[in-house]
C-alpha cells in the first residue's frame, strides 16, 4: 500500500512538472536557458539567466498553490509535504556553489534541482537501493538516487530528465525510522543559510 502511495505521488508530480514547464514556456516572463550547458558562474555574468531565475520562482509560487491544495485533499496513507524553495536559498545555493564548487562551473540543473520539492515519510520502512531499483524499473524517464550520505538517509527523485530547458522538480523519499536524523541534517545546512543570510545583509558582528 505504502508503495502505491508512491507511484501514486510520482505519476501525480509527473503530470504537473510537465503541465507546468508548459505553461512557463508560454509566459510573457519565459526566457530560454539550457540547463546543462550553461554553469552556475553564467548565472552572474548574464543578468538574462539571473532575471529567468527569479521570474520562474514567482511563477512556480503561484503555480505551487494547486498543486498544495490537491496534495492536502489526496487520500495519502503516508506523510506528504510541499514546499517552493524561498528565493534567499536559492541565492544561497546558487553562490555556494559558485564559491565552493569548482568556482561555479557546474551545471546549473545540477544546482537548482529542487525548486519545488515534495516529501514523501513512509510508515512501512523499506531499503533504499531497493525504492531506486522499483522506481527506476517503473519510471525509467525519471532519474532516482539513493542520497544516503552520513547520518542523512533518503531516496531523491529528479523531474525533468531529458529537458534540458526545464527547472527540475524533487522528490524526497524517507523511512519513518530516519525522520529525526535527517531533520537534524536539514537544521545543520539551513545554519549554513542562516549565517550567510546575516553577513550578506551585513548583520552586525559575529
Amino acid at each position: 500500500m505504502f508503495m502505491n502511495d508512491l507511484f501514486e505521488l510520482i505519476e501525480y508530480i509527473q503530470d504537473e512538472h510537465n503541465k507546468n514547464c508548459k505553461s512557463w514556456k508560454q509566459h510573457p516572463n519565459y526566457y530560454y536557458v539550457n540547463m546543462k550547458n550553461k554553469n552556475v558562474r553564467d548565472i552572474f555574468t548574464d543578468f538574462n539567466i539571473f532575471k529567468s531565475i527569479y521570474l520562474y520562482h514567482d511563477f512556480l509560487n503561484d503555480a505551487a498553490i494547486d498543486i498544495q491544495i490537491n496534495l492536502q485533499i489526496k487520500e495519502f496513507n503516508s506523510v506528504i509535504s510541499s514546499r517552493v524553495k524561498a528565493i534567499n536559498s536559492i541565492s544561497y545555493k546558487m553562490s555556494n556553489y559558485y564559491l565552493k564548487h569548482e568556482q561555479g562551473h557546474v551545471a546549473i540543473n545540477k544546482c537548482l534541482n529542487d525548486c519545488f520539492g515534495v516529501r514523501i515519510i513512509l510508515e512501512k520502512d523499506m531499503d533504499y537501493d531497493k525504492i531506486v531499483q522499483i522506481i527506476s524499473e517503473k519510471y525509467p524517464n525519471i532519474k532516482c538516487i539513493n542520497s544516503t550520505k552520513q547520518k542523512y538517509k533518503a531516496v531523491h527523485i529528479y523531474f525533468g530528465k531529458g529537458d534540458n530547458s526545464k527547472f527540475q522538480w524533487e522528490l524526497q523519499v524517507w523511512n519513518k525510522k530516519d525522520e529525526n536524523n535527517n531533520r537534524d541534517s536539514h537544521a545543520k545546512y539551513k545554519q549554513g543559510y542562516t549565517t550567510w543570510e546575516h553577513e550578506n545583509k551585513g548583520g552586525g558582528e559575529k
